[in-house]
């Protein structure tokens, strides 16, 4: 909210033009993550999209007690505003033809999104009174009368599509919603918050049951034949698989049956990208697709997932387009600081989680907002409240100081990577290595004439243990005095650290007790401890001493 608010303030700023012009198709998640993008890189973007409103289905999936309407016009708003165009109504396949794109832009970018959905899949499911999930939560975005109310209602699904469906179904009066589901609560994808609500809400859950008919009568809904499941060995997701039990049925007498198992792409218009056995364009990790200059991502090429995969992927795609179009791609990527972090001290005093208060289930309308924002301050209050766990830093074996301090260099099945960049990859990531790459092998170059090298660690047990605080150094001498000096503190920080201003000032220094001490001062400055490991900076400036000394 506060961005929306004040994206004249911290929005950044555009490249210099770079003459080249990219159609986007598809205004969602996906498409507006790279319009954004390739807009900030400096290019002509223009937006093509089939709906009447741009947001895919931030509009018209996502029902507006979860995510206001008004929230994603701003945002669409804002990439206007940096000269990004939007043409809606327009489809392709019937208005424009990837083609002409490809005759009229430099590149092209497919965001089509998943629109089709996925049918019930059992004996009856084309009778009057089955609808998709998708095709309802689009209607109800357009206000549309879907005619719900004094219903019962079955919704067969066990996603946030599904709750989506069976909440807006209470809301929209309902006499009774159902959530058919083949597993049990505990395998459902749905988000838990979303399964508490439409609890509260009333919606009655049906576990371990499958539709095996739908019933109609003079066309229309009138019963579903159940299956009764039980719970086998886990399948290849990880959750155990739905089994039948012979003969066993149940029936339930209702008006609307609401699919809301999946959904499907329509490649109208895209075959000539390539599309895979699914109807997905064919892309590969680049998201690029067997044709020159025409990439994809979203719904359309990874299949239908959530709007953060989307985004995800079209970040991928955009950084592929600026490398074909031979623009620099902006560099966005979240970098905590080299060195110790700080943090502030009132971050260590005990305080509540902070709760976003949630509407009574009363007063919840289908089109208003359940909750509201934290607001400015109370989000800055939470973001600074400390896990207190313990300041166990990140990456504290013994290994990675020590190679460090040796510029060892890591050799994987695709490149070499120094081992400082390997281990010092940011407290964002878990690591630098691609989903294919693996480590073959580590390098230690042989010692330099005059070296000398030491690894200390302090620890609790003398027993193999994590270092509470390690020190890893190698020093070069010539003539009694440093010549290069290597410091790494291990399990001080995030991720080992070089103690860069110590090893500047050694060089040049004979190494004596009281170099090695004012050296161990300077590795340690700027360090600050939590309230109950202060202990660990002396220890840590006489475990930096001692490693300097030794390797003397």
């Amino acid at each position: 909210d506060y961005f929306l608010e004040h994206a004249a303030e911290v929005m950044p700023q555009q490249k210099a033009a770079t003459g080249k012009k990219v159609a986007v198709v598809g205004a969602g998640p996906a498409g507006l993550t790279a319009a954004y993008y390739l807009k900030l890189a400096g290019n002509d973007v223009t937006v093509y999209d089939m709906n009447e409103t741009a947001g895919g289905m931030l509009v018209y999936g996502i029902p507006a007690y979860r995510l206001p309407k008004d929230k994603v016009a701003k945002n669409v708003q804002i990439f206007a505003d940096m000269g990004i165009e939007f043409v809606m109504n327009t489809k392709l396949g019937k208005d424009i033809t990837l083609e002409q794109l490809q005759a009229d832009y430099d590149a092209v970018m497919l965001g089509i999104g998943a629109w089709i959905a996925t049918g019930v899949g059992c004996k009856g499911d084309d009778a009057e009174g089955v609808v998709g999930g998708i095709d309802l939560l689009g209607k109800i975005a357009r206000k549309e009368d879907v005619g719900l109310a004094g219903k019962v209602v079955a919704v067969v699904g066990g996603g946030n599509t599904a709750m989506d469906c069976a909440r807006s179904a209470v809301r929209l009066g309902a006499d009774k919603v159902y959530n058919v589901y083949r597993r049990t609560q505990a395998e459902m994808p749905a988000d838990l918050i979303e399964i508490i609500e439409a609890t509260e809400e009333g919606v009655d859950f049906k576990y371990l049951v499958t539709p095996d008919e739908i019933i109609a009568e003079d066309g229309k809904v009138k019963q579903m034949k159940l299956q009764k499941m039980e719970l086998g060995e886990p399948d290849e997701s990880g959750r155990r698989r739905p089994v039948p039990i012979e003969g066993e049925f149940e029936y339930l007498d209702v008006d609307v049956v609401i699919a809301a198992i999946g959904q499907a792409v329509d490649p109208v218009g895209c075959e000539a990208a390539g599309l895979t056995k699914r109807n997905w364009i064919d892309v590969d990790d680049a998201c690029a697709t067997k044709l020159a200059g025409v990439f994809a991502a979203g719904d359309g090429a990874q299949g239908p997932a959530t709007a953060i995969k989307a985004i995800a992927a079209a970040r991928t795609a955009v950084s592929s387009i600026n490398k074909y179009l031979g623009a620099e791609d902006r560099d966005f990527s979240v970098k905590g600081d080299e060195g110790f972090l700080s943090y502030a001290e009132d971050c260590l005093e005990k305080s509540p989680k902070a709760m976003l208060a949630q509407k009574p289930v009363a007063e919840r309308t289908l089109y208003d907002e359940d909750c509201d924002s934290l607001g400015f301050e109370a989000a800055q209050k939470e973001a600074c409240r400390c896990f207190d766990c313990g300041c166990v830093a990140a990456c504290p074996s013994d290994m990675a100081p020590a190679i460090m301090a040796m510029d060892a260099v890591v050799k994987t099945t695709k490149r070499d990577i120094p081992a400082e960049e390997f281990f010092a990859v940011g407290v964002y990531t878990s690591t630098i290595l691609d989903e294919d790459e693996l480590v073959k092998e580590v390098f230690v170059p042989a010692p330099a004439a005059g070296s000398g090298s030491a690894y200390l660690k302090y620890r609790q047990r003398q027993a193999i243990d994590f270092p509470l605080f390690g020190a890893a150094v190698n020093v070069t001498q010539k003539d009694g005095v440093v010549e290069e000096a290597r410091i790494v503190l291990g399990a001080a920080a995030p991720v080992p650290i070089r103690a860069k201003a110590a090893e500047a000032f050694l060089v040049g220094k004979e190494l004596t007790e009281e170099t090695a001490a004012a050296a161990a001062e300077e590795a340690l400055k700027g360090a600050v401890p939590f309230k109950h490991n202060a202990y660990k900076v002396q220890a840590a400036k006489a475990y930096v001493k001692r490693a300097l000394l030794a390797a003397k």
